[in-house]
């Protein structure tokens, strides 16, 4: 009988996987050697919920030493780290934060880290770098154990999303996959940190897909999931609040560009050229 989960052809390849790879690529998603260790033993495994519940019951078993050995795998919210990883990725809405956000990053990490010991560690996909460094100093306030607890819970947070990428990244070419790139035209530069949403339309109305921000170079990529299926989708450009940020005032809030993907292996590009009373859009490549 043929499958027909998305994530079957995914599967396959993990669980063909030699141990060796297995264990390289969950440590790409958290750098325990421990947790690696029990999903690659863990396989084969039937569908993608399987592995979620998975990596729930082996990190519920690692001890606070496991623990900091994953820390040891992510730098400090704020830093420059190198694109293309998953870290560039995800703190994408630090990179892009104004000098004063900034500053209070680097100032609450040091501060954190004197007071815990560790880096200071939250799950940033979709998080601005003022949301950052409002969590950071509301967990400054925490004691050693209430905030191990945050910890794990966010590190875990962190790895079932990585861990969805990862099988993302190993399966079949066969479904599209999207990216779009913004430049703000007034500054002949990168749109960094434009508040994005993408959605699919279904037969009851439109359905969020992902909610992400631009990284530094103005760019964002899709890679949850599996690829996409043809269908309708729209992405909303936060223009409005990107303006804001800037002291600048703009006529349009909110920019959605509707589109239709319409074949499978196929990468589709909806790059936008914006100013505070103007925009376009095109199918890049």
């Amino acid at each position: 009988m043929t499958s027909t989960d998305p994530q079957a052809g995914t599967l396959a390849a993990f669980n063909a996987a030699s141990p060796g790879t297995a264990e390289r690529d969950v440590l790409a998603c958290c750098a325990s050697g421990t947790f690696a260790r029990a999903i690659a033993d863990g396989r084969p495994y039937p569908d993608a919920a399987a592995v979620a519940a998975a990596a729930d019951t082996a990190f519920n078993a690692l001890s606070w030493d496991d623990i900091v050995e994953a820390l040891s795998g992510h730098p400090r919210i704020g830093d420059r780290v190198a694109s293309g990883g998953w870290s560039a990725a995800e703190q994408s809405g630090a990179a892009s934060a104004g000098e004063a956000v900034r500053q209070g990053l680097l100032d609450g990490n040091l501060a954190y880290e004197q007071r815990f010991g560790h880096v200071f560690l939250i799950c940033a996909s979709g998080l601005s770098g003022q949301d950052m460094l409002d969590q950071l100093h509301a967990r400054l306030g925490h004691d050693p154990e209430t905030e191990r607890a945050v910890v794990r819970e966010e590190l875990l947070k962190i790895t079932q999303l990585r861990l969805t990428k990862m099988l993302a990244a190993t399966g079949p070419a066969g479904l599209a996959t999207l990216s779009t790139h913004v430049l703000d035209a007034t500054a002949g530069r990168p749109a960094a940190g434009v508040p994005i949403q993408l959605e699919r339309r279904g037969p009851d109305g439109w359905s969020p897909v992902e909610a992400s921000v631009t990284d530094a170079d103005g760019r964002l990529r899709w890679e949850g999931g599996p690829g996409f299926e043809p269908g309708v989708y729209r992405i909303t450009f936060g223009s409005g609040a990107y303006f804001e940020a800037r002291g600048t005032s703009s006529f349009y809030p909110e920019v959605a560009v509707t589109f239709e993907i319409t074949g499978r292996g196929e990468h589709y590009h909806v790059p936008l050229l914006l100013s505070p009373f103007a925009y376009s859009t095109y199918r890049g490549s």
